[in-house]
């Protein structure tokens, strides 16, 4: 991924999320799956850098996992 495609994973259009697949040997749902991980991880990570609790980290506190 450049470094655009990082900052704002939305701009990735269906092509190049074809592209990606088929160089990494993987399928295009695989791409989709990674991207929605990695949308959904910027957000905890930028939370957490604004001193914010996400539901999810504090279920994840729940469950004794430390961050």
């Amino acid at each position: 991924m450049t470094q655009k495609e990082r900052e704002t994973p939305k701009i990735i259009n269906g092509s190049r999320r074809q592209r990606i697949a088929r160089g990494s040997g993987t399928t295009i749902q695989d791409v989709n799956r990674l991207l929605k991980q990695f949308e959904d991880l910027q957000k905890i990570m930028k939370s957490v850098a604004l001193g914010k609790k996400s539901k999810i980290l504090q279920n994840l506190q729940k469950m004794g996992v430390k961050y």
